[in-house]
Order: structure tokens, then sequence, then C-alpha cells
């Protein structure tokens, strides 16, 4: 692995001098969005966590496996990714971990979830111009995360010797709010790093020969795989039909990218490969349920408008056939997928 990995970086270094002027553009970009907007959004809520932690408040003090999840899954959307991956790895790993690497990987990606400011504001209306399409995003993004964390928990609450924990004893705030800064800093620049880092690695894929060999589709895929606000933007400009556009956009909304993989490693201890694992089913189930949805938040209400009709009746019996037929299948796959990684089955 260690071979492949040298391998990589090479043929990455080699790249990265024949495109030279296109890395100096995307690492620019990369920098201008985290200063503007990564860093004023996430640093103050960033010290806040870091504070709480050394509190003690994230650690794991409920008997209960749900009531920590649900804490820390509502806490990650507000906060957006990757503070799943943290609140996570505080939450119930640390020197005596209550969960092992590999389902704490599994947990941080299905709490690793995009800021519903984002959604409603970035993507719906100004990236798609469909400010009502917002709620369409919602209900496949959180939906899905929460019956997948769900699923993960009743399956897993009786491998969790969840303990109560005390908070640290003595703690001034002259010592607690210095150190959360300090601890702050680092995570928020290790951030700012990975998404300087792939933005030039998209900024790439916009160089004159490797747009002549990539079709168009699939750099816009490319891009949200590597890096998902990119890869949104691509999607929502690419022309594409309005249905197939917001499946491929809540997929990578789901999917959030390697870049923020890459941050979930620098903020805990995240094994890769079951992370993107999960990521990838969790952003295929996301987009078939937004795009089995879209009649029902889209066209569906631009139909209700034309009065009782027996096309309207009948587009409504196709919509809730459809739900119906979405739930099953969403339910279905995600106890598939419950069940494939925690090795049980119900009895």
């Amino acid at each position: 692995m260690r071979h492949v990995f040298t391998v990589i970086v090479i043929i990455l270094c080699i790249i990265l001098l024949f495109f030279s002027s296109q890395s100096m553009i995307g690492a620019a970009r990369g920098f201008e969005l985290f200063i503007t907007n990564v860093f004023p959004a996430l640093f103050p809520f960033t010290v806040c966590v870091q504070a709480m932690k050394l509190l003690g408040i994230f650690e794991v003090n409920s008997n209960s496996m749900l009531v920590n999840t649900a804490k820390i899954f509502l806490l990650s959307a507000a906060a957006g990714s990757p503070t799943g991956s943290f609140l996570v790895e505080a939450g119930f790993g640390g020197s005596t971990p209550k969960l092992s690497k590999n389902k704490r990987s599994i947990l941080s990606a299905l709490c690793n979830l995009s800021n519903p400011v984002f959604i409603i504001g970035t993507v719906a209306g100004s990236m798609l111009g469909r400010a009502k399409l917002a709620l369409l995003f919602l209900v496949s993004h959180y939906g899905t995360a929460s019956i997948l964390v769900l699923l993960f928990t009743l399956f897993n609450k009786k491998n969790c010797s969840c303990q109560y924990s005390k908070a640290i004893d003595g703690c001034r705030l002259s010592e607690v709010l210095p150190a959360a800064i300090e601890n702050a800093v680092a995570v928020v620049m290790k951030i700012g790093g990975a998404i300087v880092f792939f933005s030039v690695i998209t900024g790439m894929l916009d160089g004159q020969y490797i747009s002549a060999i990539i079709s168009p589709k699939l750099k816009t895929m490319l891009c949200g795989l590597l890096e998902m606000t990119n890869g949104i933007s691509r999607a929502a400009a690419s022309g594409t039909d309005l249905r197939s556009s917001c499946a491929l956009i809540s997929f990578m909304l789901s999917f959030g990218g390697i870049c923020i993989a890459v941050q979930s490693m620098s903020v805990a201890k995240t094994q890769i490969l079951p992370y993107l694992f999960t990521k990838l089913v969790q952003g295929l189930i996301s987009a078939l349920v937004c795009f089995v949805l879209f009649p029902l938040f889209y066209s569906g209400a631009n139909a209700v408008i034309n009065g009782l009709d027996s096309v309207l009746l009948t587009r409504n019996a196709i919509a809730i056939g459809e739900i119906a037929a979405c739930a099953a299948l969403t339910s279905a796959a995600a106890t598939i997928i419950a069940i494939l990684f925690t090795g049980k089955t119900r009895a």
C-alpha cells in the first residue's frame, strides 16, 4: 500500500508541473472559498465544540445508544461536515473506545451531513434558482441519513458499552478557552488545506488537454466525487433535465466527496474504505429518493393549481405509488446494509 501511494504522489507531482497555471488558479479559488465562506462559518462553532469537548460534554454520558447518537446526529446536521466525524470520535472513541474504529468510521460517514443553510440558500436558491426544491433535498438528504443512522443504532446498541462520564473537574475559563482556540485553529487549518488541495485537482480538470479527452458530464461527476461544492455547481449549470440534475445533486450532497473524507481523517481516526463505501451507499439511496419524489415536490405542486381533474388524480395515484415503492426499497436496502455492516441477522 505504501508503494502504491508513493507512485500516486509522484504522478501527481508530475501532473502539477504540466498544469502549473491551472493548479495556481484552482489553489486561489480554493483559498478564497476557505477564507470567505468556510473559515468564518466553521471557526466560531469549532471553538465552541472544542470547549465542550474539554468540558466532557461530548463523551458518552447516557446508557442509551440512541440518545447519544441522536445528539451527535442533530449537532452534525446543524454544523455540517466534517463535524459528524469529530463528534463520533469524541463520543465513542478516546482511550477507551465504545465502538470499534470500523464502526466509528461508518457512523461518522452517516453523520457527516450538509448544512441546511447550504442546501436551502446555496444549492436550491443560488445554484439552481428554484428555492422550492430545497424541501426535496432536505427530505432526501436528512431522511436517508436518519433512517440509516437509526438502523445502525438499533443493530449496535448491544455492542456499545455506554458509560457515564463527568466533565473535567476544576477547569476554568482561562484554561479552557485558550486551549479550545488552539485546537480549533489546528482543526480548521487541516480542513482548509484539504479544500485548497482538492480545488487544485478540480482546477486541473479544466485544462485544455483534459477537457478534450473527458466529456462535460464525466467531468461534472469527477468534480462531485472529488469536491462536493464544485460538482454541485457544475451539475446545476449542466443543462440536463431538472429531475436528473436534482438526483445527481442529491447524490453529491450525501456522498460529500473525497475532500470531506480527507477532512474527516484529519479530525478523527477514520478508516477510508468503510467510510467511502458507506457514503457511496448513502448517496445512491438519497439520489433514488430524490428522483422518485421529484414529481411530488415540483411538477405535482404546479398541477394542483389546475384543479382536480382525471389527469391530476392519475398523477397523484402514480406519485403515491412511487412514494410507497421508494419507501419499501429504501427500507429494504437500509436493512440489508445495516445487517452487512454489523454482521448480524435478526433472531
